[in-house]
């Protein structure tokens, strides 16, 4: 080996030793952007997971509570309760209820009070003023008070009626006045001016 082949080969160790090295602080350098990926995914990661089950059981236990309430009303006997609504604003509340006679006689005079459980009680009228069996009367029924929208309420509803069991030519021979509770879960609605 001469000493320009030997030079040729000092060269070319310097230059794969030099190449190394670099490539060694590259590595360096790659594997410190690695783990500072995983440190920061890690670090916030877990933040944006926990912001994201806050978020979740706010929804859940705020916002969905206040719109689940399913509109439900009930009469154990003689009519049977389809459909309540109630709605406020910032002057009054109002109630409607949709009821059917299942009774196998004639209603009249038929009149209605809510009591919502911790507000009130207020009383109203149905229309029309008579039902058929089988018939639909609705029921009305306002407040001059203001309840908080989407608060979930229940309390009791009462009907009186007049039954006419001996129906004649004329009228009613025998008339009867009853008086029918029942129960309602519903949320309050905004009232539409």
């Amino acid at each position: 080996m001469n000493a320009e082949e030997a030079s040729d080969i000092q060269s070319l160790q310097d230059v794969t030793a030099t190449t190394v090295a670099q490539a060694d602080i590259s590595a360096g350098k790659a594997r410190f952007k690695v783990q500072s990926a995983v440190e920061f995914l890690s670090v916030y990661g877990f933040a944006l997971l926990a912001l994201g089950i806050i978020a979740a059981l706010i929804y859940f236990f705020i916002a969905v509570p206040n719109t689940a309430a399913q509109n439900q009303c009930y009469f154990p006997a003689n009519l049977k309760c389809e459909q309540i609504s109630i709605s406020s604003n910032s002057i009054s509340t109002s109630a409607l209820f949709v009821m059917v006679n299942t009774q196998q006689y004639e209603v009249a005079n038929v009149v209605a009070t809510i009591n919502i459980t911790g507000v009130g009680s207020y009383g109203g009228t149905c229309i029309p003023n008579t039902a058929l069996p089988g018939g639909i009367l609705e029921c009305a029924i306002g407040a001059n008070t203001k309840i908080s929208i989407n608060r979930v309420v229940s309390g009791n509803l009462y009907v009186t009626e007049t039954v006419c069991t001996m129906p004649t030519q004329t009228g009613c021979s025998e008339p009867v006045r009853n008086t029918y509770g029942g129960t309602f879960v519903t949320h309050i609605v905004p009232a539409i001016s």
